[in-house]
């Protein structure tokens, strides 16, 4: 059942991406980028809390905690990996040059 499903997904997703159709390739690119989502999330925010008030607000804010904080964590994993190989120095040599 499985490899049926992946089968025909298979094929829709070649049959849709082979027809280099004009519109679709125009609609997809438009639609790929970040900045064109900001209208959505804004007017969902403003439907919350015109609907829901304050609960909105703290539904609004455990949202970007949910989204900052796994990014803030591979920020800083990605310093911290950066630094401990910037530190380490080939035997034999040292950081202060010699004239």
């Amino acid at each position: 059942m499985l490899d049926a499903l992946n089968n025909i997904d298979t094929k829709l997703f070649l049959a849709i991406n082979g027809a280099h159709s004009g519109f679709w390739d125009t609609l997809m690119w438009h639609i790929s980028g970040k900045l064109q989502w900001i209208p959505l999330y804004m007017f969902i925010a403003g439907f919350l809390i015109y609907r829901f008030r304050v609960r909105a607000i703290w539904v609004i804010l455990s949202a970007i905690l949910v989204i900052s904080l796994p990014l803030a964590a591979g920020l800083v994993a990605l310093a911290w990996h950066a630094a401990s190989f910037s530190s380490a120095q080939p035997a034999g040599h040292s950081r202060v040059s010699r004239k």
